[in-house]
């Protein structure tokens, strides 16, 4: 049904579908090795919501460890962290 809806609003016909091998994601969260030696870790973000809640100050832990260790933080397409170019002996600390 779908195919010939489509093919009604194009107005042309569509190609069928093709097969794709299962590409899988990464969704990069814990701690891992970069290739020049420095670490990336991934941080789940709730809902991709970053905030201070009861017994879990989330985004004031955020702020401390970018002010402290300035890593470079990115956003995954799952609205969770990443903070890479960590050096090793700061894991301990950022943990």
């Amino acid at each position: 049904w779908f195919h010939e809806e489509m093919e009604r609003r194009v107005g042309k016909p569509l190609d069928d579908a093709i097969a794709i091998d299962n590409w899988g994601y990464d969704d990069h969260l814990g701690w891992h090795e970069q290739k020049d030696g420095l670490l990336y870790v991934g941080v789940f973000i709730e809902n991709g919501r970053i905030a201070d809640w009861p017994g879990k100050p989330q985004r004031t832990i955020i702020r401390d460890i970018v002010k402290k260790f300035r890593p470079q933080v990115r956003i995954t397409a799952q609205q969770n962290l990443v903070f890479s170019h960590i050096r090793p002996e700061h894991r301990a600390e950022i943990e």
